[in-house]
């Protein structure tokens, strides 16, 4: 399991430590470096499988491979005459894997070289089982391609999910017992309507195959309005962002090793939704799966706070907050208490609605104050 990732050299970071728990949040503004942390453990992901591959020469794609477009190879070195990025990954035994990633000297290249070496190859964070969802899924579609190899998975942006769940129900794929919520659920596809319904109340799904076409095809109903079967197309954008990482989780429950890596899961779902979210999210930790989740939901981060607090698992929660500053990029740790408080809460952490709330009030005020003034008169 990764507990901390040191990033030397790779865009906005010169020299940068992120620890890392069963369940990291990483949130904070704009452009403070989120998304690199994202791309740097994609790249180090790519490295891994390349090693596992027994190549001569392991090679980063910069564009394409996990949905990443990072450019040529020359843009994305902090300090451009030293053309080296180094990564170091600590797990909980304190072994290091260490990645030092470099180019050919072309401005044009989209191609990293990269070496690795590592203390334990058998303690490699990352190196099981993993899956990543990008923050651009696939929207409402009447139906999806057939994923292209026997590995059942979602696909980076929710593409192969329908076949997913075909293909888990065929091969009888079980969950772990920590995530049953209905224990009369025998099939795949019913574990996943379960929460599906936990994070969509009333919600039924449904799949059918279109062999000749290659295609399979997802279908919703609500249970309360009680309509039939109707393609995504007619449910909005929420149910399709959402059934991915729900299917992605599940999956990685049983697998050896897992690790699930979700850029902004809040997507086009209601406050209610988000909450539950993060409850969903944080439940696949006893499962034994890595959560990493980028997000800019406080509701997601607070779902979180409730179930870690609520199972006593408040230790094995970590927020990681980015921020900017005139010295550069910085970031800090948030700890979860007992209570389910945090241990601080600094200036731009989800501080907003409060200062919205204040200029509220100092708008009704002034209001107040006119009113009175006119009253006077």
């Amino acid at each position: 399991m990764l507990r901390t990732l040191h990033i030397s050299n790779f865009k906005c970071f010169n020299d940068q430590s992120i620890g890392f728990a069963p369940v990291t949040v990483l949130v904070g503004a704009n452009g403070a470096g989120k998304s690199s942390v994202v791309q740097s453990l994609l790249i180090a992901r790519q490295t891994l499988e390349s090693a596992a591959k027994h190549e001569d020469v392991l090679e980063v794609e910069l564009n394409g491979a996990y949905e990443l477009q990072l450019g040529n190879a020359a843009s994305i070195f902090t300090n451009q005459a030293q053309p080296l990025i180094r990564l170091t990954m600590t797990d909980e035994k304190q072994l290091k894997t260490n990645f030092e990633f470099t180019f050919d000297g072309h401005k044009e290249t989209h191609i990293l070289q990269a070496t690795l070496s590592t203390q334990d190859k058998n303690h490699v964070p990352l190196a099981g089982s993993f899956r990543y969802l990008h923050a651009e899924r696939f929207g409402p579609r009447k139906s999806l391609n057939m994923a292209p190899s026997s590995r059942i998975d979602v696909g980076c942006q929710g593409e192969y999910v329908s076949h997913a769940i075909f293909l888990a129900d065929r091969s009888k794929r079980t969950i772990h017992n920590q995530l049953i919520l209905a224990k009369q659920s025998t099939q795949f596809s019913h574990h996943v309507e379960s929460w599906m319904q936990f994070l969509f109340p009333d919600l039924q799904l449904s799949y059918q195959t279109l062999h000749d076409q290659n295609l399979v095809q997802t279908l919703y109903s609500n249970s309360i309005l009680d309509q039939l079967y109707t393609s995504p197309t007619n449910t909005g954008f929420g149910i399709s962002y959402t059934l991915p990482v729900v299917v992605a989780g599940l999956l990685l429950s049983t697998e050896d090793s897992p690790t699930l890596l979700v850029e902004n899961p809040e997507a086009h779902l209601h406050p209610l939704g988000q909450s539950r979210m993060g409850r969903f999210l944080a439940a696949l930790s006893t499962a034994g799966i890595q959560v990493i989740v980028e997000t800019h939901s406080e509701h997601v981060v607070n779902g979180m706070r409730i179930f870690m607090a609520g199972t006593d698992q408040h230790d094995d929660f970590s927020i990681q907050f980015f921020a900017k500053s005139p010295k550069g990029v910085t970031v800090e740790t948030l700890k979860l208490l007992q209570n389910g408080e945090l241990s601080h809460w600094p200036i731009g952490f989800f501080d907003q609605e409060q200062e919205d709330l204040k200029e509220l009030l100092q708008i009704k005020r002034n209001r107040n104050k006119i009113k009175r003034e006119e009253n006077r008169e």
